[in-house]
């Protein structure tokens, strides 16, 4: 028996880092937080926006920042897209899904306004989403271009993770650090 063969959810969920391993098994109870089954696709998969509250959209192309951003966010209650390079960022902005906060680094491989171009295409579909930049770059024209796209936050690395974490409580998204674990 093959899980998530042509479930409508899955397709949607498929950049989910979260069920990446669950999605794997061959027990449809490990892919099952609480038990809980997706009316959708027949109790194979959780569907996860029927319990997710939140859902982030990390778009770094160094693998060591993104998944430290990706273990930062992952919790219960929050879902997790990641995306290395613009085209996968823009394929999963423009998929349809609600996205509460996304965290884009400025220069995307060997796109030097990669993080630029994220920014534009969410201020098409996703205009009251936070966005935060992160850039090892922080010169006066991209601070302003940033700005000029609505970006809520412009971050020079490296980012105490603290401050990330803080900034998208603000806007509603919990992180895996708690308020104590950022004061200190």
């Amino acid at each position: 028996m093959t899980l998530l063969n042509n479930c409508p959810v899955f397709e949607r969920k498929r950049n989910s880092v979260r069920y990446s391993d669950a999605v794997r098994s061959q027990d449809k109870r490990k892919c099952l937080p609480r038990n809980m089954l997706c009316g959708t696709c027949d109790g194979t998969i959780l569907a996860m926006m029927h319990v997710m509250t939140k859902h982030v959209l990390i778009v770094e192309d160094e693998i060591s920042i993104r998944e430290s951003l990706v273990e930062l966010f992952t919790s219960d209650d929050v879902l997790v897209s990641a995306a290395a390079t613009l085209a996968e960022a823009k394929s999963l902005l423009f998929g349809g899904q609600r996205i509460d906060l996304i965290v884009t680094d400025l220069r995307l491989g060997g796109n030097r306004d990669g993080g630029l171009q994220v920014l534009a295409a969410a201020g098409l579909v996703h205009q009251d989403t936070p966005v935060i930049v992160l850039t090892a770059y922080p010169d006066d024209d991209n601070r302003h271009a940033s700005d000029r796209l609505n970006a809520a936050y412009f971050l020079e690395k490296p980012v105490d993770l603290s401050v990330i974490s803080k900034l998208a409580r603000e806007h509603g998204v919990s992180s895996a650090l708690s308020p104590v674990d950022e004061a200190a």
